[in-house]
């Protein structure tokens, strides 16, 4: 089920009698499973056509941060739907059947599919057979004895050739002895110190 519903409208009839609609629809659920509805007007725009323009104007007026939500969902004309964080509708107004499959959580494109009860039902017509069907003459049966079939052959995969690889010379380097560690210096043992008398 759907959990939130944000609408973008403008301020025309249309947006208006679209705004009824979704109400409308809302109110038929029960409110503890009913989507929230967040219903942005946007202001000083009459006209759906000039929505970009007025976009523009807003972002070099106040900055991105007034433009940042429409920016965040990549609307790019109006009226817009956007569904649990995802645009779904942008640049039409819905009608009744529409906003009622969104709420669902459906596309609202399916309610202009027609219903299956409204198409006619297709005839179905036997196929009358124009000639009776021309039967394949035998060939006489052949007195000359079968052979068996003989076995189909089947091809082995080939192994490739060995790939030949150029010898590799290793350098020789003398191996030099180890340098003698040297020995820790023992402080030199001063004799005692003379005691003059």
């Amino acid at each position: 089920m759907v959990k939130e519903i944000k609408v973008f409208l403008p301020r025309t009839p249309e947006a208006q009698a679209m705004l009824e609609a979704f109400k409308a629809e809302l109110n038929v659920i029960p409110k503890q499973q009913r989507p929230r509805l967040a219903v942005r007007l946007l202001m000083n725009l009459k006209d759906p056509s000039k929505y970009q323009e007025w976009l523009e104007n807003l972002d070099e007026l106040f900055g991105g941060i007034y433009t940042a939500e429409f920016k965040k969902y990549g609307i790019s004309a109006i009226p817009a739907v956007v569904v649990d964080g995802e645009k779904v509708v942008e640049g039409r107004y819905l009608g009744r059947e529409e906003i009622k499959l969104l709420i669902q959580g459906l596309s609202p494109d399916l309610a202009n599919i027609p219903a299956l009860e409204s198409q006619q039902p297709l005839e179905l017509k036997p196929v009358q057979p124009t000639k009776p069907p021309v039967q394949a003459k035998q060939p006489p049966p052949t007195t000359t004895p079968e052979k068996p079939p003989t076995p189909p052959v089947v091809e082995t995969q080939k192994e490739p050739p060995p790939i030949e690889l150029a010898p590799v010379e290793l350098e020789e380097k003398p191996i030099r002895p180890a340098r003698p560690q040297p020995k820790a210096i023992q402080p030199e043992q001063q004799p005692p110190p003379r005691q003059t008398a």
